[in-house]
């Protein structure tokens, strides 16, 4: 797990409010029948349920131990980034609170395509909120989730 806090300003606008995070890596993995056709899927997780849909838990003797359950969603939810394809790696996430919402920024390096293909996730926790999500990537806004109605 890791803790970020990071705040960010452009020339000529008000800055933009960091927002603290959890970000959570392995024993999650995607499950398989979660949007199997798409390239990438973006998503805004507000309950456990939700969770199950998309991630399922592989733990291994040694290995990290599943730290996200039911009790995360009564204060959190969850920012997620699905990249499909080469074993790509996603880096220095940070969220900020912007005017239009929260803002997911975080990079992602791919190398060549191979026969290999796996789903890699970013899993970004945060407290709850109604605001729309926009996913960053590479400096380029990707998606936006809106807000639930």
């Amino acid at each position: 797990m890791l803790l970020g806090l990071v705040r960010t300003a452009s020339a000529g606008s008000l800055p933009a409010a960091a927002i603290p995070f959890t970000t959570y890596g392995k024993p999650y993995f995607v499950r398989n029948d979660f949007q199997p056709s798409l390239p990438r899927s973006y998503v805004v997780i507000r309950s456990w349920n939700e969770f199950g849909t998309v991630f399922g838990v592989g733990t291994t003797m040694g290995g990290p131990r599943a730290t996200i359950g039911p009790d995360l969603f009564r204060a959190k939810m969850l920012l997620v980034a699905i990249e499909r394809g080469p074993l790509c790696a996603f880096s220095a996430a940070k969220v900020d609170q912007t005017a239009a919402g929260i803002a997911l920024v975080y990079g992602l390096r791919c190398p060549a395509p191979s026969s290999a293909s796996f789903a890699v996730p970013l899993i970004v926790a945060i407290d709850r909120s109604d605001a729309a999500v926009s996913f960053v990537e590479n400096g380029r806004t990707i998606d936006v989730v809106r807000a639930p109605r």
